[in-house]
């Protein structure tokens, strides 16, 4: 009896270590599509950019060409207002949920503008999501939102995500 508890002991063991790693493999691999989706948007490639956004909100927000006018009209008006984008970097997603065969998770992200007199650093909250076991992920900004209200946009948004409560960003003179 003790050399089966030994084996069940020693089984959880090695598929518990297991699948941390495969959870830091994945989340190698959804930094990695963030950060590109990230420089897509730096570098003003709008079509590559949106190849990156959860396919739904795309729908429900009119169409990629829709999405693209919106994203050059905004980057045309802070431009005026001497505001532009010119950092994007992503924090460590939170743990990876399943849900109705995806893998979810929040993944923090820090957008740098520079602003008249300095610059100015943003947090926000983006949900990641995968439908083929983490080989591709598409991203949604969550900032700010309900979970009630995401539910609307993605109703197989897993209700273990936490969304993280919006901060104000902060100024840097300079």
């Amino acid at each position: 009896m003790r050399i089966v508890k030994f084996i069940l002991l020693f089984i959880s063991v090695s598929i518990n270590t297991y699948s941390q790693g495969d959870q830091e493999s994945i989340k190698l691999k959804l930094k990695t599509q963030a950060n590109k989706g990230g420089q897509h948007l730096l570098k003003k490639n709008y079509h590559e950019f949106l190849d990156f956004m959860y396919p739904d909100a795309i729908t429900k927000m009119g169409g990629r060409e829709n999405i693209i006018k919106m994203i050059k009209d905004g980057q045309v008006e802070m431009e005026q207002n001497g505001t532009r984008i010119i950092g994007v970097e992503f924090g460590e997603p939170s743990e990876i949920l399943i849900r109705d065969n995806t893998l979810q998770c929040i993944l923090p992200q820090m957008i740098t503008l520079q602003v008249r007199g300095g610059t100015l650093k943003s947090k926000a909250s983006l949900f990641a999501i995968s439908s083929d076991n983490g080989n591709n992920w598409t991203f949604l900004d969550v900032t700010g939102k309900t979970k009630e209200q995401l539910k609307q946009i993605i109703p197989i948004f897993h209700e273990g995500l936490d969304i993280p409560a919006p901060t104000d960003p902060t100024f840097y003179k300079g």
